[in-house]
């Protein structure tokens, strides 16, 4: 069985980390005084800073992957997840894999040999993200490639702007705005596929080619509270009645974009 993520170890060499770091930058007078304040053993961090190892890499060597190698990996999956691309756990191997049939004896000659390992285990990603906290294993919500591709942070930021100056131009009052979204449905999509992502980005969208047929859920509320009856719409020019559960809320209503 793996084990349990330690998110209080790994809390903890964070603080030390960060003592260590503002006594060199002039933040602490001493690691007496940064110790106190971070709520950390005065002792572990001096043995830090005298070279002793944390626990994860005093077994470095036992593991498949070396620190610098896991680094990079990390950064990969940071970059899959700000694109909408997590990749999935036997992705995650596969590049583990890849790293690993890269590495070769007399790489600068020109008949490097190249080493051959086992393929890792099914439980291997998890004893990947036990060691980095920033990770997560989730299962994303579908989004279309197009809505990341066009998403920035200036489109987002003149969308607030807009809104602002309408509703101070117009005195718009609370009860008075309402919040409408659109959210699609994925038909012929599996949505339990788990993923890695970087869950410091915040982002927990894997994007869709745009080619699957999608359902639409309007959905309306207000600021005071009042919502509205979502809308479905389905693709196509009429609308089947015996496609829709006997118990679905009677006050939802149902159309098709043709």
């Amino acid at each position: 069985m793996t084990r349990r993520k330690n998110v209080e170890g790994v809390e903890r060499n964070r603080r030390i980390k960060e003592g260590i770091e503002g006594v060199k930058s002039g933040r602490y007078k001493s690691y007496t005084e940064a110790a106190k304040e971070l709520n950390v053993p005065c002792a572990t961090m001096t043995h830090r800073v005298t070279g002793r190892k944390t626990r994860p890499e005093a077994h470095e060597d036992e593991q498949i992957l070396a620190a610098e190698e896991e680094t990079e990996l990390v950064r990969w999956i940071g970059r899959l997840t700000a694109s909408g691309y997590p990749p999935k756990p036997h992705t995650l191997r596969e590049m583990a894999d890849t790293i690993r049939t890269r590495r070769a004896t007399g790489i600068n000659e020109p008949s490097a040999i190249y080493v051959s390992y086992d393929t890792l285990g099914h439980q291997w990603h998890k004893r990947f993200l036990n060691r980095h906290s920033e990770l997560e294993s989730i299962i994303p919500e579908s989004i279309e490639a197009v809505r990341i591709k066009e998403t920035s942070a200036a489109v987002i930021q003149k969308w607030f702007d807009d809104i602002n100056y309408l509703i101070q131009t117009h005195d718009i009052q609370p009860q008075d705005t309402y919040n409408m979204d659109e959210t699609g449905f994925s038909i012929g999509s599996i949505k339990a596929t788990r993923v890695i992502i970087d869950k410091t980005q915040r982002s927990r969208y894997a994007a869709q080619p745009g080619r699957q047929e999608w359902v639409s859920v309007i959905e309306c509320i207000s600021m005071d509270g009042t919502a509205m009856s979502p809308f479905i719409i389905f693709k196509g020019k009429t609308l089947s009645r015996k496609s829709i559960p006997e118990n679905t809320p009677t006050d939802w209503s149902f159309s098709c974009n043709t």
